[in-house]
């Protein structure tokens, strides 16, 4: 006869190894549930970006973005863009119309004052 499945102390480290992971991961949940949140919706939403950058849609947020980068360090360029996307919203949902693209005044750059 065979040594006992309980007796073999490779079947106790793997489990050992299984309860230790199931712990760490049970006791981490608050933490990796965004990034499992962020990982899921990136996969799902990577088609429809692809056929957008395929059209080359305008990119006003990253072009909002890179602007205020210039200028400002990247944090404050995030806080431009996040509150860009809010007044958005808070429009489109206050009159309960589309969005539009923003268009973008340039100026006239003369090499004289006059």
């Amino acid at each position: 006869m065979g040594t006992p499945v309980f007796a073999n102390p490779q079947l106790w480290a793997w489990a050992a190894i299984a309860v230790a992971a199931a712990w760490l991961v049970s006791l981490l949940s608050p933490i990796l549930a965004p990034f499992l949140f962020a990982a899921i919706l990136g996969y799902i939403l990577d088609p429809m970006v692809e056929k957008l950058t395929a059209r080359r849609l305008p990119r006003t947020l990253a072009d909002l973005y890179e602007r205020v980068r210039a200028r400002k360090d990247h944090s404050v360029a995030v806080g431009a863009v996040a509150r860009h996307l809010a007044e958005a919203t808070y429009w489109v949902l206050a009159r309960q119309e589309s969005y539009h693209e923003p268009q973008r005044k340039l100026k006239a750059v003369s090499s004289t004052n006059g």
